[in-house]
């Protein structure tokens, strides 16, 4: 009677350890045989990514995103993809917030004999406008070269399958626009765009003192387009005031109104303006920023020479 008992009770418990084992096995883990084995799927169901490269809102930020097979790792195999992005919010279509990379051509990826994955190489676009609301990127499997693959892995239940879409959420990490933040001491890297006054395409450095204006979201320039060290060195009149910058905290970006910039010492005015010109751009987060200016000789309003200033705070 005993050893039935013991008998019985050795059976229930090898039953209980083979029920907790098959519950704790990760469902993605499967005994298949032939082509059942055989998928192709993403690494990961979801990523979450900074817009810029660390965070730091310098540089765009490079994601690689991982496609992987289990199979036939001895032919080349070609695996194709969707992709979608939208604003999560608004449901707009996000489609400029990104740079696709692969090795096949668009929507194509290669994983290359002799290897079990690739990579697709996502560039989250750093746009530095401060748009509140997060980016969704959705990239979906859709064929391969060899058909004999199954896209995804089969869920627990085996439908749906799992890791044949991956979501990635681009978090927004710039900066609102401060005004007061654009006070102080800035190198102004000027580029002088065309032959007058300085050579054509050298890259000449000043030092700005920017002070805030009266006016909205406007600054003060004390040495645009090195004025204070032409004066110093006795090229200009007595004529040159600090030069307004406005800032748009919009789609920020920089725009210089038509204003007197000197006199040269004969007397002739020159004045300065972005114009038509492309605006420049703001870096919210650094208090940077870029102006693209015309100087303009008053008499005849004819260009004397566009230029580009760079501006960084010290």
């Amino acid at each position: 009677m005993k050893k039935r008992t013991y008998y019985y009770l050795g059976l229930l418990a090898s039953t209980l350890l083979l029920i907790n084992t098959a519950c704790q096995r990760d469902p993605n883990q499967f005994i298949l045989k032939g082509s059942e084995s055989m998928f192709v799927a993403f690494k990961d169901s979801l990523l979450k990514v900074k817009e810029s490269l660390d965070g730091k809102n310098e540089a765009n930020n490079l994601v690689k995103i991982p496609v992987e097979r289990t199979a036939m790792f001895d032919k080349d195999l070609v695996v194709e993809f969707q992709i979608e992005a939208k604003f999560v919010k608004s449901n707009a279509p996000a489609g400029n917030r990104y740079q696709l990379q692969t090795n096949a051509g668009e929507g194509r990826l290669l994983i290359p004999a002799g290897s079990a994955k690739g990579e697709i190489a996502l560039t989250i676009v750093n746009d530095t406008d401060f748009i509140d609301d997060q980016v969704q990127i959705t990239i979906t499997l859709t064929g391969t070269s060899q058909k004999e693959f199954t896209l995804g892995y089969p869920s627990k239940k085996r439908t749906p399958s799992t890791r044949d879409a991956i979501v990635i959420n681009v978090e927004e990490d710039d900066c609102p626009l401060v005004i007061s933040q654009f006070s102080g001491t800035y190198d102004n890297i000027v580029l002088n765009d065309m032959p007058f006054l300085w050579i054509a395409g050298v890259e000449l450095r000043f030092v700005s003192n920017i002070t805030l204006s009266t006016q909205p979201n406007t600054i003060l320039d004390d040495n645009m387009f090195g004025i204070q060290n032409r004066a110093a060195a006795g090229g200009l009149g007595p004529i040159y005031i600090p030069t307004a910058i406005q800032l748009d905290p919009v789609t920020k970006t920089t725009n210089v109104p038509r204003q007197n910039l000197y006199a040269t010492s004969g007397g002739a005015l020159r004045s300065v303006e972005t114009g038509d010109r492309p605006r420049g751009g703001i870096s919210t987060c650094t208090a940077g920023f870029v102006v693209n200016c015309y100087v303009r000789r008053n008499a005849d309003n004819s260009v004397g020479t566009t230029f580009t200033a760079t501006y960084v705070k010290q």
